[in-house]
């Protein structure tokens, strides 16, 4: 059976440099393969690391007017005075460390505050004016520049809140003066 015209040429080729590698030459060079589309260069997928443990705590307490302590624990809501302070106490130096007050609207609460570093780091904040009896405040230790806070090694923990309710009756509303008719 005779072959067909088309494929006696790459047959042909095919044969004869089958037959010049069997002989030791070099077969002749191949084209370059087509330029393939430019594909991004593969990223590197980070692997999840799970968020930092919650801030250990020595102590936390609200320290009233009269030197009471109340004591504050995560997890819990702690009724105060309304004219409290508050202190709260970290395990060895934190330089990050910052401790804020807020409202039930997350806005940051007017007042002083100190932070001490050494061997335990302590975080003492004052409301320039007393809270809001009835209110709901929320105490935060998180860290100054990030929300986590960082040991003296580097080491990142979590923000703790400790939840708060003010001693007290809620201030009873403003009553408006009814706009009755007026008489000419």
């Amino acid at each position: 059976m005779p072959i067909p015209s088309p494929l006696r040429l790459p047959l042909l080729l095919t044969l004869l440099w089958g037959s010049a590698s069997a002989q030791g030459a070099a077969p002749p060079p191949s084209p370059p393969p087509p330029p393939s589309p430019s594909a991004p260069a593969p990223t590197a997928t980070p692997a999840y690391q799970p968020p930092p443990q919650p801030a250990p705590l020595v102590s936390a307490e609200a320290i009233e007017p009269g030197g009471a302590r109340v004591g504050l624990v995560p997890g819990s809501e702690a009724i105060v005075d309304p004219s409290s302070t508050f202190r709260v106490v970290l395990p060895g130096r934190s330089e990050d460390a910052r401790l804020s007050l807020v409202d039930g609207a997350d806005a940051l609460v007017v007042g002083s505050g100190t932070r001490e570093v050494g061997q335990e780091t302590i975080l003492t904040v004052a409301p320039r004016q007393p809270l809001n009896p009835a209110g709901r405040y929320l105490l935060r230790v998180d860290g100054a520049g990030a929300r986590d806070l960082h040991d003296a090694a580097g080491r990142a923990a979590g923000p703790v809140e400790l939840h708060l309710v003010v001693a007290g009756s809620p201030p009873e509303p403003v009553k408006r003066r009814s706009a009755g008719r007026r008489r000419r």
